[in-house]
């Protein structure tokens, strides 16, 4: 599976498909390479669209504030359930029985 690393440019893109989800990461987050490394090699989640938002990079600032949400994330891996450019549900960490279970409706 590939995942999508989102920037400014592609943001609207990955969040108005069909169904993604978006996991927020940063640089210095083991928990979220591991979380990455398990959804990359995962065949569960094949029909998703799974990308990485890294808030260690810069250039993101539009996101941010279009998005003020962002600021309240505090527990890493955070990820974010869109569904056709609209957030259904969000959870914090890395949990692959609770990915399954929100997004087993939307399958």
């Amino acid at each position: 599976m590939s995942i999508i690393r989102v920037t400014s440019d592609n943001w609207q893109e990955v969040i108005s498909l069909p169904l993604s989800v978006v996991v927020f990461t940063k640089d210095d987050c083991q928990d979220c390479k591991l979380w990455i490394d398990k959804l990359h090699d995962s065949k569960d989640f094949e029909e998703i669209t799974f990308a990485i938002i890294n808030l260690s990079e810069k250039g993101l600032g539009k996101i941010k504030i279009e998005n003020p949400w962002i600021s309240q994330i505090d527990i890493l891996p955070f990820n974010v359930l869109f569904i056709n450019g609209k957030l259904h549900d969000n959870w914090s960490g890395a949990n692959e029985d609770r990915l399954i279970q929100i997004i087993k409706p939307y399958k």
